[in-house]
This record gives C-alpha cells, sequence and structure tokens, in this order.
C-alpha cells in the first residue's frame, strides 16, 4: 500500500519533532522540582565519619519552603529542630546547646556549605549550584540521578561529590567528602500539601531573616502612636 504524500510528511515530523519535544535534560527536572511551593516528609540519615570511625544514625521529619528553606526536624536520637537557608552561617537550633549538637548529629560541623545549598538541591536550582559544581545528569523524569561535582580540586575545596536521585521528587541525596566521610539522607512519605496542624508548630521557622527586628520596628510604631494619643 502507498501512503499519501502528506500521511508521508506527517509521519516525518513527528520522527523529527518527538524526540526534542520529550527530551529530558537538566532545564526540565528543574521545572519538575520547583513546581511545589511546600513540601512535607519524613527522612532517614545515615552517616560515616572517617576520622573517628563512627556511623550515625537520625530520623525525623521535615518541610521544605521553595526558595526559602527547609526546616529538619530531628526526632531521634535527639529531639531538636534546625533551620537550614541559603545564608545561613550555621545550623541554627531552638538553643544554643541543642545548635552543637544538631551540627555533630547532622554531620555538618564542617559542611556548612551543605547545609546551605539543601534549599538548592531539593528545588532542582541548577543555576546556583553550577558556581560551584559540575553537573550532570541521566534518566528519565520517573527515575532520575543527578551527579554534582565540585569545579575546585579536592584539597582547595570544602565540597564533596553529591548523588540525587528521585522520581517526580527528590528522593536521596548522597555526600561523598574527600576526608572519606559519607552523608545519606532518604526522604519519604512526601507530601506537597502541609499537614496544617504542624504549620503553627513551624510557623517562627518560616520567617525571613529580620522579620523579627521588623516586628519590633512596628512595635515601637504603635507604641508611639499610642503616647501620642494621649
Amino acid at each position: 500500500m502507498i501512503l499519501p504524500r502528506h500521511v508521508i510528511a506527517a509521519l516525518f515530523s513527528l520522527s523529527v519533532i518527538a524526540p526534542s519535544a520529550l527530551a529530558f535534560d537538566l532545564e526540565a527536572l528543574r521545572s519538575q522540582l520547583s513546581e511545589p511551593t511546600t513540601i512535607q516528609g519524613q527522612f532517614e540519615q545515615r552517616s560515616w565519619l572517617a576520622d573517628q570511625e563512627t556511623r550515625l544514625y537520625s530520623q525525623g521529619r521535615f518541610i521544605y519552603q521553595r526558595d526559602q528553606r527547609v526546616i529538619w526536624q530531628l526526632l531521634t536520637p535527639v529531639d531538636t529542630t534546625v533551620s537550614f537557608y541559603a545564608d545561613m552561617t550555621a545550623p541554627r537550633a531552638w538553643n544554643a546547646e541543642e545548635e552543637e549538637d544538631a551540627a555533630d548529629i547532622m554531620a555538618l560541623a564542617n559542611r556548612f556549605a551543605f547545609a546551605q545549598q539543601l534549599v538548592d538541591l531539593i528545588g532542582g536550582n541548577w543555576p546556583a549550584l553550577s558556581h560551584y559544581y559540575h553537573i550532570k545528569l541521566k534518566g528519565e523524569p520517573d527515575e532520575w540521578q543527578v551527579q554534582l561535582t565540585p569545579l575546585a580540586p579536592p584539597l582547595e575545596t570544602w565540597l564533596g561529590t553529591l548523588t540525587l536521585e528521585g522520581a517526580e521528587l527528590l528522593e536521596r541525596i548522597t555526600l561523598l567528602a574527600a576526608n572519606g566521610d559519607e552523608l545519606t539522607v532518604e526522604f519519604e512519605n512526601q507530601r506537597t500539601l502541609v499537614d496544617v496542624s504542624l504549620q503553627t508548630f513551624f510557623s517562627e521557622w518560616f520567617k525571613q531573616p529580620g522579620d523579627d527586628t521588623e516586628e519590633s520596628e512596628t512595635e515601637d510604631e504603635e507604641e508611639g502612636d499610642a503616647e501620642e494619643e494621649k
């Protein structure tokens, strides 16, 4: 059977367009990961500290707020909450005593760069991460892996090699440091809608740096207005 010319032309067009239309690249993955405004879930974390020959395990729950921060509530082996955001200088915990413990348990005492980048890693912010890493993607939308290799030589950077794995959302982060330390974080039971019951508990952690100052200024203005009325 001889196909009409217009049918042959249509089939040829599809054969040319389909591969590019279905291509899965870093931009497509970024669009996929950056879609949720908030994510709530649980995590399990395993660390190997080479110098101390020690293995650490922790688990808990988290809330991710796109482009802003990740709230990390450790439930075991201790109960503490840490906030990670781009311009942080150290893990933020409920108080100074818990802050040191949280840093040790997270194996982040000397890895604040990783903590600062956690929001970008979960959201697939490759442009920001490309300042520090070579980024390589393989796989498909429902099963992918991203390798991030530091641009600087191992002896000149505190960054480690990162491997991200996931499907619709990021499901696992593996960090391999130059000194032999390892950190694996697995995300489970992720939902893109935050449980309302948790919002009160976490509300203050969603404040941007400087919010307290703004609130204080507002209170001062209100007090000043009240005095003028008197």
